[in-house]
């Protein structure tokens, strides 16, 4: 494949042409087709283990990242972009062993030759025949010219059919060899002698096949001109691209070169999670407990033939259990059962999220299971149905991760005391901004877990400086028993394909609530993965009867080839249809040559007006701040890393139900905390599996599914709204309601 793409340079700073050769190896490149034809080559970039990236919001660019650098190309349009991808994904993955044909016989493949060759004989024998037969007929007064003529072609055919003779017999002797030195060596097996100098495995004699075929094809080369003549050594393409590095004969190059010292530098501060760690019971074969250095909290680690086992009724009915399961109950789960509830201080585990610790160089540390990951992917792929490696995981199920979003309950309440409109817009837009960086506080791009249909997490949060009403309690909501001078929070999962998250929060005292869904939609890039938050959040005054709803950025988990990181981009809106103000705020992604990363830049707007009334920049992870229509400059309006978060109260792990997240997925995250990949994976294996047993008894019994919590408003697209079934509106409205 070839053809003009443009380049990144550093030279203009800007894209310049340049004709693309896309070779077995290698994609060179020139700086015109003119050029190509001279073999006047630019440069040439290695594919042997290099990766494929894409950009999510400008559809014509890709990326190359080889050899520590990183090439930045461009195509005309997306089209044309998405045809190299795949042209260049498919030579990377045959080069990297993806994709590996399998390997012939060398007998059988040289049995072919021998048949093909002498087929080419008796052709050109034919061919010949013909001709000497048409030249016999010429007539004495045929023209001189052609008479000639024939006679030139007969006298080369039957050079060349001289030249094919031979190598039949030259084929024919090596198969002859071959042959033999076979029986030789299957003979001499039966006897059980092995002599030293004899080829004894298939792989010597193929070696020897393949020596005397080069030798045959030397000779026919010799006999051949050689047209490929380059004009300067230096810009000739290697005959072999094993070992050549990507290089240009220029500096014009753009690479993040910066970026990637920062990522290593990251990388070796980094503490390593040991997947190929070993846990010290294991080895003994006996000890059943480990003690943990964190915190002192104790960890049972399962003997090393009983990790996958779960205690019975662990949120799973006699009616869903099936014995094709991989064994997962055996005769002594009830003792784990018990010892487990009594010495794993789940609790403990679960809060304790500071040390949450980082990937380190993916590459390096869990390079197979990387490749393996590639092998089943392609740049733009789904990756809803694609099962992720462990070690990317981080402690806590996605339904936890939103509930983080209100780690800072005292901003969710603070619009409801405000008299002025446009201070109660800048209220509830300043809690949304402050929402993500609770969530994504620690940096560190691990995954949540994927929730499982029907998984439901809930908690609630005592604001700062109060204290939660001792005569005051609800009777509904979602968390019944709360105080109601308390934020309650629920999540359900409603939908597993696609997955649908929901999730309520409401503040009984001060009357405001959220409704939520988020429908996740995940994308394998090549060098980064983009999460696509499709959904909307609802907040609703209730003292004001006003409504503010907003849409959320895409997450993206960038350099996934080496050290992780994290980051928002996209555009989201906040409006308010009773006040008039709306507000359109740009989460950006970092650019591909130069700039920072995390900025968002935004505009205030307020009813008809087209002009904006305020402008909000910073960092979603730092200091935000804004500016109004008639100010010089810019104030701080947030500092999201000074404010501290408000921990989370939920029900004890042991006593929460079998679906709630954290007694779900409490030996995954026991296992992760104890560094013990082997446990973890079981752990999740098992919970996985008991999933799809459900779906396919609910298939056979035709019972749909119906969320618990969560009613769908719509015909059943993923955009649908859902609603909260006992929200605190409805709640304030029963007349026969003596509380709420």
């Amino acid at each position: 494949m070839e053809g003009t793409l443009s380049k990144w340079t550093n030279v203009v700073h800007g894209w310049q042409h340049r004709y693309f050769v896309l070779n077995d190896d290698a994609l060179c490149y020139y700086t015109s087709k003119e050029k190509m034809a001279r073999g006047q080559q630019r440069g040439c970039i290695r594919l042997r283990g290099a990766a494929l990236g894409i950009d999510e919001e400008n559809n014509a660019q890709f990326t190359i990242a080889v050899d520590g650098k990183v090439f930045h190309l461009q195509g005309k349009s997306r089209a044309e972009r998405d045809t190299w991808v795949r042209v260049l994904e498919r030579v990377i993955h045959e080069k990297c062993g993806y994709y590996r044909p399998p390997q012939e016989d060398p007998l059988e493949e040289l049995r072919k030759r021998v048949i093909v060759a002498e087929n080419q004989s008796q052709t050109l024998m034919e061919q010949t025949r013909n001709l000497e037969q048409i030249n016999a007929r010429e007539s004495e007064k045929a023209e001189q010219k052609r008479k000639k003529m024939l006679s030139e072609i007969i006298a080369t055919s039957k050079r060349l059919q001289s030249t094919v003779d031979h190598s039949c017999v030259l084929l024919r002797q090596v198969q002859r060899d071959v042959g033999t030195s076979a029986d030789m060596t299957t003979s001499k097996g039966r006897d059980k002698v092995r002599p030293s100098p004899a080829k004894t495995t298939k792989t010597e004699m193929a070696e020897d096949l393949n020596g005397k075929m080069g030798e045959i094809k030397q000779r026919e080369s010799d006999e051949e001109e050689d047209e490929a003549v380059g004009t300067n050594g230096k810009e000739d393409l290697p005959l072999s691209l094993d070992d050549v590095v990507s290089y240009s004969s220029s500096d014009d190059e753009f690479y993040d070169a910066t970026e990637d010292e920062q990522r290593h530098g990251r990388a070796a501060g980094a503490k390593v999670v040991g997947e190929q760690r070993k846990i010290s019971a294991d080895e003994s074969g006996g000890g059943a407990l480990r003690r943990s250095s964190k915190d002192g909290m104790l960890a049972r680690i399962p003997r090393k033939h009983s990790h996958h086992q779960f205690p019975p009724g662990h949120g799973h009915s006699a009616a869903h259990h099936r014995p094709s399961l991989v064994t997962l109950l055996a005769q002594d789960v009830s003792d784990w059962g018990q010892f487990d509830a009594k010495r794993t201080d789940y609790d403990a585990i679960y809060n304790n999220t500071h040390d949450e610790q980082d990937i380190g160089d993916v590459n390096k540390q869990h390079g197979s299971v990387l490749m393996h990951l590639l092998s089943q992917v392609s740049v733009g792929m789904d990756l809803t149905k694609v099962t992720l490696p462990t070690f990317i995981l981080e402690r806590r199920s996605l339904l936890e991760m939103y509930a983080d979003f209100f780690a800072h309950p005292d901003d969710f309440v603070s619009a409801v005391n405000e008299d002025s409109a446009e201070i109660r817009f800048l209220a509830v837009l300043k809690y949304y901004l402050n929402s993500f960086f609770p969530a994504r506080k620690s940096g560190v791009a691990k995954k949540p877990y994927n929730p499982i249909l029907g998984e439901s997490f809930r908690c609630r949060w005592t604001l700062p400086e109060t204290t939660p009403s001792t005569t005051s309690r609800t009777k509904g909501g979602p968390f019944p028993g709360s105080a109601t001078n308390q934020v309650t929070f629920i999540a359900e999962q409603v939908s597993h394909h696609p997955p649908i998250s929901a999730f309520y929060v409401e503040h009984p005292e001060a009357g405001v609530s959220c409704t939520t869904h988020i429908y996740t939609k995940s994308s394998f890039l090549g060098l980064s993965i983009g999460v696509q938050m499709i959904g909307k959040a609802t907040v609703r005054i209730h003292k004001n009867n006003e409504t503010y709803t907003a849409t959320f950025p895409n997450g993206y988990g960038r350099a996934i080839m080496a050290t992780p990181w994290f980051e928002l981009s996209g555009k989201v809106e906040l409006r308010c249809e009773q006040t008039g103000y709306r507000a359109e705020i740009e989460f950006q992604a970092k650019p591909f040559f130069r700039g920072k990363a995390h900025q968002i830049h935004g505009q205030i707007f307020h009813g008809a007006r087209k002009n904006a009334v305020m402008q909000l920049k910073g960092e979603w992870n730092g200091q935000i701040f804004l500016k109004r229509e008639n100010a010089s400059d810019f104030q701080l309006f947030t500092d999201v890393r000074q404010k501290p978060d408000v921990r989370k109260e939920c029900v004890p792990v042991m006593e929460q139900e079998d679906r709630e997240s954290r007694k779900l997925w409490r030996h995954v995250t026991a296992a992760l905390f104890t560094d013990n990949i082997e446990v973890a994976s079981q752990s999740k294996r098992w919970i996985e599996q008991r999933q799809r047993d459900e779906k396919t008894e609910r298939e056979r019994l035709a019972q749909p599914w119906q969320p618990r919590h969560f009613i769908r408003m719509g015909d059943g697209a993923p955009t649908d709204a859902w609603r909260y079934c006992d929200a605190l509106e409805q709640r304030m409205a029963a007349p026969e309601a003596d509380g709420l």
